[in-house]
């Protein structure tokens, strides 16, 4: 799955502003504007591009609050049972409204959570 340069220089564009026409982004890169359509299409076909997203100001939204939160998931022998509780742990937790984003550590037995509400109270 290579990639060039100018898919490079692509994805960089869209990182910064996933809603850029193509036409822009083709001016900027001093190609066809089907180029860059095409070009796309190929990054989300392989996978490199997942999703276009947006980002959202959650302290404008009303949200104030921020957690950073370490779970450790333990008491497995067997690595590979730990990182299927730890898994089903995540999914569960991104049910919760005021989680915003997991990641699961090296090990496979810790969630880093980040979650956000209106007031230190609500997260308690």
């Amino acid at each position: 799955m290579e990639i060039d340069s100018l898919d490079i220089e692509i994805l960089k564009i869209l990182q910064n502003d996933s809603r850029i026409p193509f036409t822009q982004i083709a001016k900027q890169l001093q190609v066809p504007d089907t180029t860059v359509h095409f070009r796309v299409r190929k990054l989300v076909e392989r996978g490199i591009i997942r999703k276009f997203t947006v980002a959202v100001s959650a302290e404008k939204l009303g949200y104030n609050a921020l957690a950073l939160i370490r779970i450790i998931v333990g008491g497995h022998i067997v690595k590979d049972l730990t990182l299927k509780r730890t898994r089903e742990i995540a999914e569960s937790l991104m049910k919760n409204d005021f989680i915003r984003l997991i990641g699961v550590g090296d090990e496979g037995n810790e969630l880093y959570l980040v979650a956000v509400a209106r007031s230190e109270e609500e997260l308690e």
